[in-house]
């Protein structure tokens, strides 16, 4: 007897016989790799991987002459264009139909996975209310942070790729640290005070200079019954930003010191400098104190280096 999924053409999904697509998946945090069907996928060249990492993190068409500009700026026309069809042939061997090339533009598969991609969709999910709960949709989000973006891979011959890479490698640490500091506050929230203080090491992990994350660890170490924890913590911060920075602590985070030091229960250990949930514009906000912090750190070396300098006005000793 013929089976009937022979009679009528079809084939179960689960069938020996069927052929199932290759998977590619794509990680650009940490060491960049590329994976196909559980397995690793070596490609040769060096701009032709930069090349399938820019698609992978734009996440749509990108039209060829954004990738001959972008790619091959100082090639003459016909030459740029013959190079990039030579390197999308030899992409489209390797990754098949997950490469998708049109006449003016080129991109992935809908169905080829991106860590980068789906770290800022969790991210963005967990901003919404849903059946999971912030926390757990935030942590998620965040495990797929395994290292900054494209780490140890660059094209020196690319301007414009390393100016890239360098401006995704820092937005994306920046939604790391505002993602992290909004599980800290949702931990501590639920008074999980000891989870949220290793969040926030987290946070501090990628600049210990934060010093708005640096005041809420001194407040959770407070509201866990570390005091001396805090005293520790306040102690180091301190020569941190005198070693580093040439500064005081700020009066902020002086006063929240001093109030954990004199008062069995400061109210400011109470109030929470952190957000519920990581947004764009608390990001902005990250960014706007980071350049500042740097701007302070530049002038701070600028005069230590100012008065190493001998005093040109004054004749060399014998």
């Amino acid at each position: 007897m013929i089976p009937e999924a022979q009679r009528s053409g079809t084939l179960h999904p689960l069938a020996p016989c069927a052929i199932l697509p290759p998977v590619l998946s794509i990680h650009l945090f940490g060491n960049p790799r590329i994976i196909q069907d559980d397995k690793p996928l070596t490609v040769a060249r060096r701009k032709s991987r930069a090349l399938i990492y820019y698609l992978a993190a734009r996440g749509g068409p990108v039209s060829r002459e954004q990738l001959l500009a972008f790619f091959w700026p100082d090639l003459d026309r016909p030459a740029a264009q013959q190079t990039l069809r030579t390197t999308l042939h030899g992409l489209r061997k390797a990754l098949g139909d997950a490469l998708q090339i049109e006449d003016g533009s080129v991109t992935l598969a809908p169905d080829v996975t991106v860590d980068s991609r789906q770290f800022e969709a969790g991210l963005e999910r967990a901003r919404r209310p849903a059946p999971t709960p912030a926390a757990a949709a935030l942590s998620a989000a965040l495990d797929l942070y395994q290292g900054d973006f494209l780490e140890g891979f660059s094209l020196p011959d690319s301007a414009a790729f390393e100016d890239w890479t360098a401006a995704e490698r820092e937005r994306l640490r920046r939604l790391a640290v505002g993602g992290l500091s909004s599980l800290a506050g949702l931990q501590a929230a639920d008074g999980q005070y000891p989870a949220a203080l290793a969040t926030l090491e987290r946070a501090l992990a990628f600049d210990p200079l934060q010093e708005d994350l640096q005041r809420e660890a001194l407040r959770l170490h407070y509201l866990a019954g570390d005091r001396a924890g805090a005293i520790r913590r306040y102690a180091h911060l301190r020569q941190l930003l005198d070693e580093e920075m040439g500064v005081l602590p700020m009066a902020e985070t002086r006063a929240l010191y001093d109030e954990m030091r004199t008062q069995q229960s400061p109210a400011s250990a109470t109030r929470s400098a952190i957000g519920t949930v990581a947004d764009p514009q608390a990001c902005l906000d990250l960014a706007i104190d980071d350049l500042m912090r740097a701007m302070r750190e530049v002038r701070a070396a600028a005069a230590r280096v100012a008065q190493s300098m001998p005093d040109a006005t004054k004749p060399a000793g014998r």
